[in-house]
């Protein structure tokens, strides 16, 4: 009766598991994995596993031996070709455990496998959203940020560290606060928790370093909620503000110049135009053009060159490496 309560669990378990003995025979094995295999639990009996699936021995082969030897073999991956699909590879995940009798003698192996196929099949769809959706993050100037319901940084996209200085690592949490100017810091702290606080999150102040300049940036978030009301992620951007900060404090008969400007600063700093645009540019720009103006543009439009060229020269870098593997 026990004999029969105990091949029930055996078999029952949703694992497939066997044991083996020093000639990797099969002395007794589970039911699931008789499925696993596709072959009758009977007829695995005495039959080494080299016989009962000879496409994954050669990969088996030398962590049997090991665990023969002694070894407790864990969490071990392995692929096969799916069954009835030649196009189509499952995942396992194998355990080896060396049992002994009395004295110590190793007579066998016990064996469990798991089909983590579909698991493998979700991590691999998440990592390729993951991959999608940094390759569209990437070419935006803003940058973009998750944080938790508290207020920490959880994530934030490449042109941070371009601008500041500070990987992600440093500034997960609270870590950002370096990044942020001195004068601001006093005014920032309460008033960001407050945000937090009361679910609205729009605030302006600068970031960078000593060594990369300052620049003013407009920080907008907007928070998920669960089904309890309670914010439990932020997703927001930083913009740079510092041309519409300078735009709002220029005398009023500079501002309808802006657009000739802008556009006559890009040209000026290496952004690409084509020569009929450069040319319909200079012609349309006014001949009093203020000094004041070109600082003010410059000081907007060469964060995002430096920014467009750093990413441009680091996925450079990665393609030669990945073509030189």
């Amino acid at each position: 009766m026990r004999f029969a309560q105990l091949q029930t669990i055996y078999d029952g378990f949703p694992v497939g598991l066997c044991f083996l003995d020093c000639e990797l025979r099969y002395i007794s094995l589970n039911q699931h994995l008789a499925n696993m295999n596709g072959v009758p639990v009977i007829a695995h009996l005495g039959k080494t596993v080299a016989e009962m699936v000879p496409e994954v021995f050669e990969q088996l082969r030398p962590f049997l031996l090991r665990a023969i030897q002694g070894e407790a073999i864990g969490a071990l991956e392995l692929q096969s070709r799916t069954a009835g699909a030649a196009h189509q590879t499952s995942t396992f995940q194998l355990t080896c455990q060396p049992a002994s009798d009395e004295g110590g003698e190793i007579v066998g192996i016990s064996v469990a496998i798991v089909d983590i196929s579909e698991r493998k099949k979700t991590e691999l769809a998440r990592q390729e959203s993951l991959h999608n959706l940094r390759h569209r993050v990437e070419p935006n100037p803003n940058i973009l940020w998750t944080m938790d319901g508290h207020g920490m940084v959880l994530d934030v996209s490449p042109h941070w560290e371009v601008i500041t200085g500070l990987n992600l690592e440093s500034s997960e949490g609270l870590g950002w606060l370096d990044a942020v100017h001195p004068d601001d810091k006093e005014f920032l702290w309460p008033n960001f928790f407050e945000c937090i606080r009361s679910g609205n999150l729009e605030l302006e102040f600068r970031i960078g370093s000593e060594e990369k300049a300052w620049h003013w940036m407009r920080s907008r978030g907007t928070p998920r909620y669960d089904r309890t009301g309670r914010i439990v992620r932020w997703y927001g951007s930083l913009e740079f503000s510092n041309f519409r900060r300078e735009l709002t404090e220029a005398p009023l008969d500079h501002r309808s110049l802006l657009p000739f400007q802008i556009s006559q600063s890009m040209i000026m700093d290496g952004i690409p135009c084509s020569l009929p645009v450069q040319r319909a540019v200079q012609q349309r720009i006014h001949p009093q053009w203020p000094a004041v103006w070109r600082p003010v543009c410059c000081r907007q439009v060469r964060p995002m060159i430096r920014i467009s060229r750093s990413l441009h020269q680091s996925d450079s870098r990665t393609s030669r490496g990945a073509s030189g593997t």
